[in-house]
């Protein structure tokens, strides 16, 4: 009978630890992370490439196929795909969101701390010295094989979409 107990107890306390981990992981992908400046990888010397598109004059990625999606199975995000993005060094910071019709097909993250998010704000990094845009690594964490990906990009007073090519081309 104690075993039983023990048993049913400790499966009780892994099906509430895995609910609030789930919990957790879906509360993060609605909120807006900020990625400090800090978190740069290096500047980006082409933001308007021919294989890139820039919404806004602040937001750039690449216009082509970004590459093929991994399997990576944590929780209900199957597939993971590497995406890095410049953006520019402005005055007000940049907001990057994935639209709400499509938060439970697909998060992104940028930046070294950002895990899961729906929405992600980089800072203002303006400063004279320094070059005008910055890249930062990242991606998409996605539910399904998705060919194209909408991005909403805002500087807090104008708001333009932006598509990425994942796997395919977008219309």
């Amino acid at each position: 009978m104690r075993r039983v107990l023990v048993a049913l107890v400790g499966s009780v306390v892994i099906a509430v630890t895995a609910a609030t981990i789930a919990a957790t992981a879906d509360a993060r992908a609605r909120s807006v992370f900020v990625v400090p400046c800090t978190d740069t990888i290096g500047n980006l010397s082409n933001p308007a490439g021919s294989d890139r598109h820039v919404a806004l004059g602040l937001f750039s990625v690449p216009s082509v196929t970004v590459g093929s999606e991994r399997l990576f199975g944590v929780l209900h995000w199957r597939y993971w795909t590497k995406v890095a993005v410049g953006v520019r060094r402005y005055r007000a910071p940049v907001t990057v969101s994935v639209p709400k019709a499509w938060r439970s097909k697909v998060a992104v993250t940028w930046g070294n701390r950002a895990g899961i998010m729906s929405s992600i704000r980089f800072s203002s990094c303006a400063d004279a010295t320094s070059p005008n845009w910055s890249a930062y690594a990242g991606g998409f964490y996605l539910r399904q094989h998705i060919v194209c990906v909408p991005l909403i990009v805002s500087d807090g007073q104008r708001t333009a979409t932006v598509r990425v090519a994942i796997d395919g081309k977008c219309s």
